[in-house]
């Protein structure tokens, strides 16, 4: 009897243990996101400050593999990328980030000044418009308004501007 109780002990509990264990060590695991991103991420915006561009880059591509579902990751990425004029590879980035976080103001604002310079009219004004819909009191909010504007009358189909 003992015997039979073991054995159910065993497939029932210690198995199921046993298994659960060596998952969590044998599976990959991502590190769980910080609750303050700022904080996390403040060493890469020193160093880009500091003009240690390189090392930013190397910081925030490694917290990138690290929690691969951060926008701010490849925001900080797209960052450096914009400072040693790699454009096409920022905005790559910043797309990533506004993917990844809808919700990530700084990520569309920065997404919009890279479309705005492709002259990619329509893009630049969603995202700024994006951009103020998150941060409807941004202290740059009539300059941003106002790139929404000039990138609407770009646009081919804009109507004529009757201040021309």
């Amino acid at each position: 009897m003992t015997f039979a109780f073991n054995s159910k002990l065993r497939s029932s509990v210690l198995i199921p243990i046993t298994i659960a264990m060596a998952g969590l060590f044998s599976l990959p695991s991502f590190a769980k996101d910080p609750t303050d991103w700022d904080k996390a991420l403040s060493s890469g915006y020193n160093q880009l400050t500091q003009g240690n561009t390189e090392t930013a880059l190397t910081f925030f591509r490694k917290q990138s593999a690290k929690y691969p579902n951060s926008g701010k990751c490849h925001l900080g990425i797209g960052k450096c990328l914009k400072r040693v004029t790699k454009y096409s590879e920022a905005k790559t980035e910043y797309r990533t980030a506004v993917q990844l976080e809808p919700d990530l103001a700084d990520g569309w604002y920065e997404l919009g000044t890279l479309c705005e310079s492709d002259q990619e009219w329509d893009n630049a004004a969603k995202a700024f418009s994006k951009f103020l819909e998150l941060k409807p009191d941004a202290g740059q909010r009539q300059a941003v308004v106002d790139r929404i504007r000039f990138c609407e009358s770009k646009k081919p189909d804009a109507p004529p501007n009757p201040d021309s």
